[in-house]
C-alpha cells in the first residue's frame, strides 16, 4: 500500500510548486484554498 503513496505525494508536489510558480497564490483565497489542499493532504498521510 505504501509504494503507491510515493508517486501519488511526488505528483502533488510537482502541482504545488506549480501552483507557486504561477499566479494563482497571488489571491488570498485561491492561497488558503491550497493551504486548506496541504492541511487535508497531509492528515490522509
Amino acid at each position: 500500500e505504501k509504494q503507491f503513496e510515493q508517486p501519488y505525494l511526488e505528483q502533488g508536489l510537482a502541482f504545488a510548486g506549480d501552483w507557486i510558480n504561477g499566479e494563482g497564490w497571488l489571491s488570498e483565497r485561491a492561497f488558503k484554498s491550497g493551504i486548506a489542499a496541504v492541511q487535508a493532504l497531509h492528515e490522509s498521510l
